[in-house]
């Protein structure tokens, strides 16, 4: 074969491994998430945090860093149970939190400022949980991108450079 040929074989092969690691690591946040809301549905919110099982998944999601970002905010719904969205309230502080290493104080605390009006509680009224979920997912789709792009699959704090 000539040369051509085998740059377009290279080429293919880079861009089926880079596709497969993408949706390796999406379909495995995804499946966390799920267990975390399987076990969200069994304890009531208090109790969720203080089981090992819950506390390896959320270690194992935290440890994804910002790839869990996207799926994380699309899991906020005010429909899903207290206990799961109180524990994705965590998690999203602390991944958050992690990204802004490097950012002046004045951006942390407008970031704490805003994870503390959207943070969701095991008691939130319906109403209040629709309006923290769907505050939640404006700002991902304003501010998102800066956090988390999708094609960087190999780094798990898309914000440091």
């Amino acid at each position: 074969m000539n040369w051509p040929l085998w740059l377009v074989v290279a080429l293919c092969a880079v861009v089926v491994g880079w596709m497969g690691a993408v949706a390796f690591h999406h379909f495995r946040i995804r499946h966390l998430l799920s267990d975390l809301r399987a076990d969200a549905e069994r304890y009531h919110p208090p109790d969720i945090r203080k089981t090992p099982r819950v506390f390896g998944i959320l270690e194992d999601l935290e440890r994804h860093g910002c790839r869990t970002l996207p799926v994380l905010i699309d899991e906020f719904h005010p429909d899903a149970p207290s206990g799961y969205l109180a524990g994705l309230s965590d998690l999203l502080s602390t991944l958050l939190f992690n990204a802004l290493r490097e950012d002046t104080p004045e951006q942390k605390w407008e970031m704490y400022r805003m994870l503390r009006d959207l943070e969701v509680q095991g008691g939130d009224p319906p109403e209040e949980l629709h309006r923290k979920c769907e505050a939640l997912h404006r700002w991902w789709a304003k501010e998102g991108p800066t956090y988390h792009q999708s094609w960087r699959f190999w780094s798990t704090n898309c914000r440091a450079r």
